[in-house]
């Protein structure tokens, strides 16, 4: 019969050891400058000024809101074009009606 495998954990070669490569062998690190201050610790952390966020309208705010909305603002105009002097009843005369221009105009 066949031998059982070794597992496989055991079948890793481990790696040679090798200097870190950030660090060139020989040089010192230039030494850590230290706190002028040392040892004192805070009670509390330091305040953490809190954002103050305008409240969020509720859904009956919100329904209210959309039902009571007022226009954004006057509906425009078409032009008007002065009536032309000429038959007193107006048959060869040419006239333009306003017509209010719905949708904003953006």
């Amino acid at each position: 019969m066949m031998e059982p495998l070794p597992a496989s954990y055991q079948l890793v070669e481990q790696p040679a050891e090798t200097e870190k490569p950030g660090l060139p062998s020989g040089e010192v690190k230039p030494p850590r400058p230290q706190a002028a201050v040392q040892g004192i610790t805070p009670e509390q952390p330091a305040p953490i000024p809190a954002r103050i966020e305008p409240p969020k309208p509720t859904i009956l705010q919100k329904i209210v809101g959309w039902l009571t909305r007022k226009p954004e603002g006057p509906e425009p105009v078409g032009k008007v074009k002065p009536r032309e002097r000429g038959d007193p009843n107006g048959t060869d005369s040419v006239e333009t009606v306003t017509v209010p221009v719905r949708g904003g105009g953006a």
